[in-house]
């Protein structure tokens, strides 16, 4: 559930105000004081102020440890807190755990390209157990980071999922807007199920509805009661109706009910039709083109919701397969991110400026995410994670776009 107001459309609408002002404080105080920390450990490494410390009296070398020491707890405390607020108070942001895994990667490979890019000698910055302890801390900022975002990611993607069925479709709805939904008796599998099966079938119609009898579908036939007439009156028409002249009262005049019956017995006479499933005839519209028909479907309120069944199935499906696949391909995923890394390193070789030299600082980048199978483990996963929202987008197109 979202809120309606522009300025609180991304928090959940169980918080109250209240508590949404004292979240909002928290969020501001904490996100400002873990930048200040952050910020002055990356000025001390990549300024190399530690790598100098790390060489010189015991007494500087110890008061630096203490400082990393310290600024690294200042930053396990607050960072954690302004995340946590953060995740609340934008829950309902797509957002969110896009940033997330932005500032996740930075810090992850964006520090190093920094290093690499400032410094000539990057060996001396990151000289030392101050460094090294200044880049650990780094990595547990890409990992307190990474982790929200990749919970928030899953949470949305199965939250678009889930929501399908009551998201607002790509196509205005022409035939069917108004009408509610109904109980109806649903199939075991929405991705099959009948027209009748799908709660926008009416009760009243659906009785004496030949895509009913014929056990059937609306868009298979290509004609259905949200778009014809002819079904609703051919649904009207009762069994047994007797369908002789109406007869005068003793007073002269003929009943009004009467005379409406006669109509309805004679529409449906003229209404064309053609044999369907179970010998039952099937009303036919021979003033419409098969594009044209196929068009009004796609308005139908029915029939997209159709399209929302299979899009929950196949979204599901995909969902599933995706971690499957990678488990069981993980070295092979591995071996293809070396070799394409490989690869980039060869191109960008070519391009340095200093050939047979020491590599440009990008090429140390793609080095540094070959070095540790933990590193290439949460490469592919944010990989595979940016591939399975763009499968999913895929999907809302071609299932609320396209409609196929």
């Amino acid at each position: 559930m979202m809120a309606k107001n522009g300025s609180e459309s991304t928090r959940p609408v169980w918080l109250s105000d209240n508590v949404v002002t004292f979240l909002q404080r928290v969020f501001l105080t904490t996100t400002l004081i873990a930048l200040l920390l952050i910020g002055y450990l990356l000025y001390g490494l990549l300024s190399g102020r530690l790598a100098d410390a790390a060489q010189s009296t015991p007494e500087a070398k110890a008061h630096a440890m203490w400082l990393v020491q310290n600024l690294s707890l200042g930053i396990d405390i607050v960072l954690p807190v302004a995340i946590l607020t953060g995740c609340v108070l934008f829950l309902e942001s797509e957002v969110t755990p896009i940033v997330l895994l932005l500032l996740s990667g930075f810090f992850a490979y964006g520090v190093n390209f920094l290093i690499d890019y400032l410094s000539a000698n990057n060996a001396r910055i990151k000289y030392g157990p101050l460094s090294a302890a200044a880049l650990s801390e780094v990595r547990n900022v890409a990992t307190m980071l990474l982790v929200p975002g990749i919970l928030l990611f899953l949470r949305e993607t199965f939250r678009r999922i889930r929501d399908a069925r009551y998201r607002q479709d790509l196509l205005q709805v022409k035939y069917g807007g108004d009408v509610k939904k109904e109980n109806v008796p649903r199939a075991l599998i929405g991705a099959l199920a009948k027209c009748w099966q799908l709660p926008y079938c009416r009760s009243s119609i659906r009785v004496r509805c030949p895509i009913y009898l014929a056990r059937t579908r609306c868009w298979r036939e290509r004609v259905g009661c949200m778009c014809e007439e002819s079904i609703v009156i051919l649904a009207m028409g009762k069994k047994d109706r007797d369908e002789e002249a109406p007869q005068e009262t003793k007073s002269g005049f003929t009943p009004i009910g009467d005379l409406i019956t006669k109509h309805e017995a004679e529409s449906q006479k003229q209404i064309p039709t053609r044999k369907g499933p179970r010998g039952v005839r099937i009303p036919v519209n021979p003033y419409l083109s098969a594009a044209q028909k196929r068009e009004r479907c796609r308005r139908c309120i029915i029939y997209q919701e159709h399209e929302r069944q299979k899009y929950q199935l196949v979204s599901s499906l995909v969902i599933v397969a995706v971690p499957i696949v990678v488990v069981l391909n993980f070295n092979l995923l591995l071996n293809w991110m070396t070799s394409l890394l490989q690869e980039l390193d060869v191109l960008i070789g070519k391009l340095s400026f200093i050939p047979g030299g020491t590599p440009e600082p990008l090429v140390h980048v793609t080095n540094q995410l070959t070095d540790s199978t933990l590193m290439e483990g949460i490469l592919v996963i944010c990989l595979v994670l940016l591939a399975l929202s763009a499968v999913l987008r895929g999907l809302e197109y071609l299932f609320f776009n396209l409609q196929i």
